[in-house]
């Protein structure tokens, strides 16, 4: 049910924001962003839950202020938080993000798939970081309608072929061992961060 949820808003926001913002109506934008927000606080476990609450008064303070910085800030501000959680794993001595995943669904991973998982969490690290730059340059240099198409439409399929094309390929690279669906993963990342509730 919760990630049938997620997959709800994430389908309704981008294409409502984008909307909103091509009537010129970058207050209400702004407003639908601290909605996103606070709906992410919400469903998020345990101390995972704290950052965009304790974000809150911030976006709400800039929304006083300036509601188009908060606007064109905060695309910039949730790549780079999904870059700093992938990336961080990634320490020496640390499970990268994916290997965990795939360690849960299968067990003690084979080295060839240890050594992907790695380089597989790299590359969603780097992917957000270019993700955040992409929208710093477009909020600075090009028109609002690009901008907004960007950030809240083609970045969401950028995501989408990102995922489904790596366990397209995955799939293939790795045929001789038995692989998840896509929704199956999803809902074994949803599974664990309830497990993990409790512990925080």
């Amino acid at each position: 049910m919760r990630v049938l949820l997620w997959a709800g808003v994430l389908c309704v926001y981008p294409l409502l924001a984008h909307y909103v913002v091509m009537q010129g109506r970058l207050d209400l934008a702004a407003v639908l962003q601290i909605l996103l927000v606070a709906f992410i606080a919400i469903c998020l476990p345990g101390k995972a839950k704290w950052p965009p609450l304790a974000s809150l008064p911030l976006l709400v303070l800039l929304y006083i202020l300036r509601p188009e910085w908060l606007l064109y800030t905060l695309p910039v501000l949730i790549n780079l938080l999904l870059c700093f959680l992938f990336g961080r794993t990634l320490r020496t001595g640390a499970e990268p993000f994916i290997s965990r995943i795939a360690r849960l669904e299968r067990g003690e991973l084979p080295l060839e798939l240890a050594v992907y998982t790695r380089r597989l969490t790299w590359m969603w690290a780097v992917f957000f970081a270019l993700m955040a730059l992409a929208c710093l340059y477009l909020a600075v240099f090009a028109p609002l309608a690009l901008w907004s198409l960007f950030t809240n439409l083609l970045i969401y399929v950028l995501v989408g072929l990102l995922f489904f094309g790596e366990f397209a390929y995955r799939r293939l690279r790795y045929r001789h061992y038995p692989h998840a669906s896509p929704l199956q993963v999803i809902g074994r990342i949803f599974a664990d961060a309830q497990e993990q509730k409790p512990r925080n």
